[in-house]
């Protein structure tokens, strides 16, 4: 399904594509939705923090990889702080973990040790700029 050809679909993608495929892509990316690992649009202070750091350091844009490094280090640290002092009760005590917030969204675990957050699984449009809308969940 595309919008192109004067069709009423747009494509949707669920494979990870990288912030500024659209310049590479360019006007055939005009509607593309996907979903993505990491929201570099999110005003939440935490990305944008994480965003301007990580460009002065390293003078480029991070990837979802990094995002998610990103998180993964918090979160141990967060584990740490809560009293985690060996392999046994950082998975311990990470399987409770509740209400995290990191770049990426959300962290919450079943009992299963899945993560149930769904924020951090986002939507995105391609503009007519080749910019980024976040879509919502509604």
């Amino acid at each position: 399904m595309t919008k192109g050809g004067g069709g009423q679909s747009i494509q949707l993608g669920t494979i990870w594509l990288p912030f500024g495929f659209e310049q590479k892509a360019g006007k055939a990316s005009l509607g593309y939705v996907r979903i993505v690992q990491f929201d570099p649009t999110d005003k939440r202070e935490v990305v944008q923090d994480f965003i301007r750091t990580f460009k002065a350091k390293y003078n480029q844009d991070p990837t979802h990889i990094n995002a998610h490094a990103f998180d993964q280090i918090l979160l141990i640290a967060d584990v740490v702080r809560r009293g985690a002092t060996d392999a046994q009760s950082v998975r311990d005590i990470m399987a409770g973990t509740k209400n995290f917030s990191g770049v990426t969204g959300s962290v919450e675990f079943d009992k299963t040790n899945q993560n149930i957050k769904m924020d951090t699984i986002h939507y995105m449009e391609t503009l007519p700029d080749l910019s980024w809308k976040a879509l919502g969940w509604n």
